[in-house]
């Protein structure tokens, strides 16, 4: 993710989520929401990263699009196992209310 440089990552996902948001283009959606929730996972913010991470798959779920590449998957994974799962009581949230978040429009 950009060189390792985190922020920029966290920049240039913001931006296309942005993007992929106000144009419902739903694929890239999931795929900015991954990415974030990646970097927030590795920040240690499990609450976000599970918000985000579960926003995501719950797209995905939506559009019926699962295919990640290997070290998409790898990297979904090993967030995971930092944050661990959402507790059952919160389900996961819209593509839109997860996007408003995490571009701090709510």
């Amino acid at each position: 993710m950009a060189d390792g440089n985190a922020g920029l990552a966290e920049q240039q996902w913001a931006d296309v989520l942005s993007v992929a948001a106000s144009s419902e283009y739903l694929l890239l959606v999931c795929d900015a929401l991954e990415g974030l929730g990646v970097l927030a996972s590795q920040r240690g913010e499990a609450a976000a990263g599970q918000r985000l991470l579960g926003a995501a798959a719950r797209c995905r779920d939506d559009i019926g699009y699962v295919f990640r590449f290997g070290f998409e998957q790898q990297l979904i994974d090993q967030a995971w196992a930092t944050i661990g799962p959402a507790p059952p009581h919160q389900p996961p949230l819209t593509w839109q209310a997860a996007a408003e978040a995490a571009l701090g429009r709510n």
